[in-house]
């Protein structure tokens, strides 16, 4: 194993935690793996596999797949302006994606936004070779950002929160 992406994007919620696992890592050989586009799918997949577990019909999972892969491309649109205010350019984006049933099921969809949006896939090695990534991450918090989120507050820019998931998805999750 090379790379390490952080639970949750949790980085730590001191200076000094973050910077004991950052070393922690590093002296175990392991390379951070930032995410550029943070997104809460997993609302979305909880909701997919609830009504796969209530049995619910096709025409239910199909409004969530939908849902999904329209607001997925919402989210992708809004990292892609994000970068460029951030940074300056659009960075090589790295996605969040989890492995599971609604993934399995819109992954040729969502590759497909990608695809139209003129993206190319390439590792994390290539994608990490661009200078952005070597720009400081000094946020701390509670919980896990982007590091498009992490280089803006690093900047005292005000965070733009990407878009959340519709009230129905989260009711049907819960």
């Amino acid at each position: 194993l090379r790379y390490f992406r952080h639970p949750y994007l949790h980085t730590g919620d001191t200076a000094e935690k973050k910077a004991v696992l950052r070393s922690f890592l590093e002296e175990r050989g392991y390379t951070i793996a930032p995410v550029t586009i943070d997104n809460d799918e997993w609302l979305f997949a909880r909701a997919y596999a609830r009504a796969l577990q209530q049995g619910k019909d096709n025409l239910v999972l199909d409004e969530i797949r939908t849902a999904y892969v329209e607001w997925m491309e919402q989210v992708i649109a809004h990292f892609e302006a994000w970068s460029v205010e951030v940074v300056g350019y659009e960075v090589p984006q790295i996605l969040l994606l989890h492995a599971n049933q609604l993934n399995a099921s819109a992954f040729g969809d969502i590759a497909a936004i990608f695809g139209r949006r003129g993206y190319r896939f390439v590792t994390v090695e290539e994608a990490l070779a661009d200078p952005a990534y070597n720009r400081s991450d000094t946020y701390v918090t509670e919980w896990g950002v982007s590091w498009l989120h992490r280089w803006a507050r690093s900047m005292d820019m005000e965070i733009q929160w990407e878009p959340d998931a519709p009230a129905w998805i989260v009711e049907l999750g819960d």
